[in-house]
């Protein structure tokens, strides 16, 4: 049982490891100069989708709780709050909107439903889009002005023009 237990801690402390190991190759990866661009992108952005995970946590909260009060009379995922908020999440994740059924007499549950299938895809999704393209165009001029010499794309071009050297001279 002890020993169960340790193996599982060094599992999790590996797969931690892991994941900062995998994080760290971002810093080799940004000697590249369009690889930078992309990075750049995930660093501009990051505040702003950060703001925009919180107004996604309040909207699905707050349909959360209207799912609760018109639903929880009849459909068991919606009878508790904590309930609610996880199939809405759930819903919202994996776009399966299966769980919301209300009663076909039930306009208000249709009504909310729908808003907030187009609230969640489509606001949602736009404010993302717009914000990557910001910060991708933002990243991009910060590349162009700098201009730095690229040593992996100048390391790659030295090793192709050897390499055709060698094939040309047989």
């Amino acid at each position: 049982y002890f020993l169960n237990k340790i193996m599982s801690l060094s599992d999790s402390v590996y797969s931690v490891s892991i994941i900062l190991a995998t994080i760290k190759i971002f810093k080799y990866l940004k000697a590249s100069d369009r690889l930078s661009i992309l990075i750049g992108t995930l660093e501009e952005a990051a505040d702003d989708i950060v703001v925009i995970l919180l107004l996604v946590f309040v909207l699905i909260a707050g349909f959360s709780f209207a799912f609760y009060c018109s639903f929880s009379g009849y459909l068991k995922k919606f009878k508790t709050i904590p309930k609610s908020f996880l199939t809405s999440f759930s819903a919202f994740i994996t776009a399966d909107f299966h769980a919301f059924e209300p009663k076909e007499t039930d306009f208000f549950g249709y009504f909310i439903v729908y808003t907030y299938i187009f609230t969640m895809a489509s606001i949602i999704l736009s404010l993302v889009i717009a914000i990557v393209e910001e910060s991708f165009n933002q990243s991009q001029e910060r590349v162009k002005s700098s201009r730095l010499p690229d040593p992996l794309g100048i390391r790659l071009r030295l090793m192709r023009k050897d390499l055709c050297i060698c094939l040309s001279c047989r």
